[in-house]
């Protein structure tokens, strides 16, 4: 499905969707289809122990990874917006993994921002915006144990910049375009950060696998209105 379908599909004009919105307002439908780019992106091996209490032990070690991620991500940001840093010993490694890179950006122009696609209605916070060798870049900043030798063995993070640069790009708060990516792979032994840059081309083939995992969800969505939401037309 192309941005011109899902658009459609998304505001109700495919046949007999039209007539289940109208009863909702405005304000009611972007609040229930405004989800989180992370609700797509997560793994479902870590949804599933985080929800269902199972793999207690994986479970743990998922938390206090995502509790150093967390850390990891305010270092940085603290030393791009120039404020004091405070490396803890378990994050000094991955600290020194992203030093080359860090020399390279400059131009902070959003950190940990949110924003909101204004025509299909999912948001997200974007790490980081800034140049990065004289482009304008979305950059995810990521923590790894294991070696990312490739721009698929980083799983969903392209995924994942192509729908925060699109979001960007339609949020009239935002008052510049950005055409490029970045991801960065931080690594816990301390070797240097792999760096994959993102251009327009490659964003293209990422935001069409977005799109149809952003279709998916409408679908599902648009059954539970159907199913719960439903007003009947004679009411």
């Amino acid at each position: 499905m192309n941005r011109r379908s899902l658009l459609q599909f998304v505001h109700g004009t495919r046949t007999g969707a039209l007539r289940y919105r109208r009863r909702l307002t405005s304000k009611k439908l972007q609040k229930r289809l405004a989800k989180h780019v992370e609700f797509f992106t997560k793994k479902p091996r870590m949804l599933n122990c985080l929800r269902k209490g199972s793999c207690m032990g994986q479970e743990l070690l998922i938390k206090k990874t995502l509790c150093y991620g967390r850390q990891f991500h305010s270092i940085i940001h603290n030393f791009l917006t120039q404020k004091p840093i405070n490396v803890p010993d378990a994050l000094e490694k991955s600290w020194q993994s992203v030093q080359q890179v860090l020399k390279e950006v400059h131009g902070v122009a959003a950190l940990e921002s949110h924003t909101i696609h204004s025509k299909l209605h999912y948001r997200g916070v974007v790490d980081c915006v800034a140049l990065y060798r004289g482009n304008l870049c979305v950059i995810e900043w990521k923590k790894s144990d294991r070696l990312k030798n490739t721009i698929r063995s980083t799983f969903d993070a392209p995924i994942q910049a192509a729908s925060y640069i699109g979001a960007l790009n339609s949020d009239e708060n935002y008052k510049f375009q950005v055409q490029n990516g970045l991801i960065v792979i931080g690594y816990t032994s301390g070797e240097p950060a792999s760096v994959y840059e993102m251009n327009s081309q490659i964003l293209n083939m990422y935001w069409k696998q977005w799109l149809r995992r952003l279709q998916q969800y409408y679908v599902v969505e648009d059954l539970k209105a159907k199913q719960h939401l439903l007003v009947p037309e004679d009411q």
